[in-house]
C-alpha cells in the first residue's frame, strides 16, 4: 500500500533506503536517589512492575558500564604514569 502511494507520487521504493530521517532530541529519563538505591539492591521499584514499557525502557544491568569506565581511567591513568617516567 505504502509503496503503490510512492509509485503513484512518482517515486521508486527500494528496499533499504530512507526516504525522510528527521533526529529530534529526546528528554532524557531520570531515576531518582530512591529508585537508584532500589536497583542497585537488584530489586524493582515500587510501581515498575504495573508499567511493562517502563522496563523495557530501563536497563538495569548497566553497572557493568560503571566498571568499565573505572577500569578504563586506571588503565589510562597507569599508562601516562608510565610515559612520564620513561620521557
Amino acid at each position: 500500500m505504502f509503496e503503490s502511494y510512492l509509485r503513484d507520487q512518482g517515486l521508486e521504493p527500494r528496499g533499504g533506503q530512507i526516504i525522510d530521517a528527521t533526529l529530534v532530541l529526546a528528554p532524557k529519563q531520570r531515576n531518582s536517589r530512591e529508585d537508584n538505591k532500589e536497583i542497585k539492591a537488584n530489586r524493582l521499584p515500587d510501581g515498575w512492575n504495573e508499567s511493562p514499557k517502563r522496563l523495557q525502557q530501563k536497563n538495569l544491568d548497566a553497572r557493568w558500564v560503571k566498571k568499565m569506565i573505572s577500569i578504563t581511567m586506571v588503565i589510562r591513568t597507569a599508562f601516562a604514569l608510565m610515559l612520564s617516567t620513561v620521557l
